[in-house]
């Protein structure tokens, strides 16, 4: 897509961006205060329940808000890979132990396997982050109080494989292959059937593929293949996101519901 193709698209899509960022902007508000106030020892214990009850629900308003303008820049093709070099196993480890503090109450054990030629991958890493968060938060849900998550990294002369397997309570085969669609409530109301709608979306964007396999009462192994990148030189350093507040933010927001 030229400059042009998508600053057009960009115009048809401003409006729902600036409502968008004025929602979110009184939000963040919102929550910003609701932290100050968590932060004070005088307050009942019934007032920081419902400060609790102000934060889980401004994060998931977020995420829901974060949903829907992804959905409106994949509807318009207004979203293009930006790809980097950058170590996918530091990357993934990361996520991991941000995950593992907020999958609370849960007992969840996330672990992480790799047999890569090598670690350095040339991705975007954003998107990257997104779609292992959605996949995660989803798997979480289908876990009732305790359970294992193992994530298996593999790759080959063309392509990178990224396999999500859980202990979770399973799909039906007749349900199989409807869960990444878009509003699909086939999974009982766990959510809102967005955010795997976005992970096909993403998927095929990067000119991946997704593979699932599950079994009701056992668990789900979702399998992404990525094509093996190759890019020039002057874009190989990674210049997304990388600070621990961002991704810290980025975990809250992605489990809240």
């Amino acid at each position: 897509m030229n400059n042009e193709d998508m600053n057009n698209k960009m115009v048809c899509i401003e409006p729902y961006e600036n409502a968008i960022h004025d929602i979110k902007t009184a939000l963040t508000i919102i929550y910003s205060i609701n932290q100050l106030m968590d932060f004070n020892n005088s307050i009942s214990d019934d007032v920081r329940k419902n400060l609790n009850i102000i934060k889980r629900n401004c994060l998931r308003a977020i995420k829901i808000i974060n949903d829907v303008s992804d959905t409106t820049k994949l509807d318009f093709n207004c979203l293009e890979p930006e790809y980097t070099r950058f170590n996918i196993v530091s990357v993934i480890s990361g996520l991991i132990e941000g995950i593992e503090i907020y999958s609370m109450p849960k007992i969840i054990k996330i672990a992480l396997e790799h047999d890569l030629k090598s670690e350095e991958v040339i991705f975007d890493r954003i998107m990257l982050e997104r779609i292992l968060l959605n996949l995660i938060s989803n798997s979480i849900k289908f876990i009732e109080e305790s359970g294992t998550i193992k994530i298996n990294l593999t790759d080959s002369e063309e392509a990178i494989i990224i396999s999500l397997s859980d202990t979770g309570s399973g799909i039906s085969s007749d349900l199989i292959y409807d869960i990444f669609n878009r509003y699909n409530t086939s999974d009982n109301s766990k959510g809102r059937g967005i955010g795997l709608s976005i992970v096909r979306d993403l998927v095929n964007l990067l000119g991946g593929k997704i593979h699932i396999e599950s079994k009701l009462g056992e668990g789900t192994t979702i399998t992404l293949v990525f094509p093996i990148k190759n890019i020039s030189e002057e874009k190989h350093e990674d210049k997304t996101h990388s600070n621990n507040f961002y991704t810290d933010n980025i975990i809250k927001i992605e489990l809240s519901e």
